[in-house]
């Protein structure tokens, strides 16, 4: 018996499925091809956010957070600064001894909603002892992303600081933000 319905017969529904199935595709690689990913926090006052952005390191990690920071300096974030003061400091940095789970962590201390006033930074000193100075460098730099609003990525390509596990950064010598679309500054960049 024939469909009394032109359009739905099985020629059509088979193109149909076919189409479907292609939008589909070509919408999940296009989300998947996306590295970099926004957390969704966003600093208090807008654009500058406080600018400059100021951070209070301990003086056991300040050359490598000093770093850290320059080299993040290529974004659109907004001029970012080492303060004297942690009364001067939106962000705190610390190292002390977080176990075997973590190199670093970045967390909001104080907010309302998703909208930023404080943060804290802070190293591993479980691990952090025996870190390179470079390795140093890249955890510092990976919290830093954390900071201006960036999320752990899973896929190594492109190569970026966000990646989640730090040691294939150390292997592949990724310390610095990289440059480049769906890469670290091109994500920060994006959201500001």
């Amino acid at each position: 018996m024939k469909s009394s319905n032109p359009f739905f017969g099985l020629k059509e529904k088979t193109i149909l499925t076919c189409v479907l199935g292609l939008i589909t595709v070509v919408f999940v690689s296009s989300i998947s091809a996306q590295a970099f990913t926004p957390s969704g926090w966003v600093w208090e006052s807008g654009y500058p956010y406080r600018n400059p952005h100021k951070y209070y390191p301990t003086t056991t990690i300040w050359g490598q957070f000093s770093t850290a920071v320059s080299d993040w300096s290529g974004t659109e974030f907004g001029t970012m600064q080492m303060s004297q003061s942690p009364d001067d400091a939106v962000v705190t940095v610390r190292a002390r001894d977080e176990g075997e789970e973590i190199l670093g962590r970045w967390e909001p201390i104080n907010y309302s909603g998703w909208t930023l006033y404080t943060a804290r930074i802070t190293l591993n000193s479980y691990y952090s002892d025996t870190l390179t100075s470079s390795q140093k460098r890249e955890v510092c730099g990976h919290e830093l992303g954390h900071d201006l609003g960036l999320n752990d990525v899973y896929t190594t390509y492109p190569a970026q600081i966000m990646y989640y596990y730090a040691q294939y950064n150390f292997d592949n010598g990724i310390y610095t933000p990289q440059s480049g679309q769906d890469a670290d500054i091109w994500g920060v960049n994006s959201i500001y």
